[in-house]
């Protein structure tokens, strides 16, 4: 392969993965929201009062990361 038809296929690799990423990401946010807090409680329950908030806390950060590396490096770059 030419160095720009690696080029190429390396971009094609890299965003059929963040898409991937993406999906996985999108679907566990989906199904946390989804699921009733009962159900949730007994899921992460380790004996804290406040063991349901760890999960919706994990899915906000996922998702403020995503949004993160996605968003901000187009808003930064330089033309």
């Amino acid at each position: 392969m030419s160095g720009k038809n690696t080029k190429i296929f390396t971009r094609i690799v890299a965003l059929f993965l963040a898409v991937l990423m993406l999906g996985g990401v999108l679907v566990a946010t989906i199904q946390v929201f989804a699921m009733p807090m009962q159900m949730s409680v007994a899921v992460a329950n380790t004996g804290e009062s406040n063991a349901n908030m760890w999960i919706i806390i994990v899915a906000v950060v996922a998702m403020a990361l995503l949004v993160a590396t996605t968003i901000l490096p187009k808003l930064l770059k330089k033309e």
